[in-house]
């Protein structure tokens, strides 16, 4: 599928699950805005992908008091045509640097193993609604 001249924000692009979303969407030919509340990842991930011409980086977060401003930069980064907003698992966990661990984290775990496996669906399910909750808050801001 071609997605040349087209322009995809794909919320929170930085973690696991959103950069095989990226790679794979300016793979197709589209442009892709990211954003993230680290400057560092969107640095990394510039570099790591060789800085292509049709990514986009917004420092932001989408996080109660601050997703009006972020959608406010990504709006006017570039005129949209897509919004990927994935449920990766970003916000689901409660410990690690600053209490918060990201995907890649939740998923492979730490030396005591995969955090993701060792949660009950019922532990799951609340959590997991969060994401998509700060999603639907944030497209209705504009």
């Amino acid at each position: 599928m071609s997605l040349v001249n087209q322009t995809c924000w794909v919320v929170g692009g930085v973690g696991a699950i959103g950069r095989g979303i990226s790679r794979g969407l300016l793979k197709a030919g589209a442009t892709v805005i990211v954003n993230s509340r680290s400057e560092e990842r969107l640095t990394r991930f510039s570099e790591d992908l060789g800085h292509p011409d049709r990514l986009i980086t917004i420092k932001g977060s989408l996080l109660p008091g601050y997703a009006s401003k972020t959608v406010g930069q990504t709006l006017d980064a570039m005129p949209l045509d897509h919004v990927v907003a994935h449920g990766a698992v970003r916000y689901w966990g409660n410990f690690g640097t600053n209490n918060r661990r990201d995907e890649s984290h939740m998923i492979q775990g730490d030396h005591r193993g995969s955090f993701l496996q060792s949660m009950t669906p019922e532990d799951f399910v609340g959590p997991a609604s969060q994401l998509a909750s700060l999603h639907f808050s944030a497209a209705q801001v504009r």
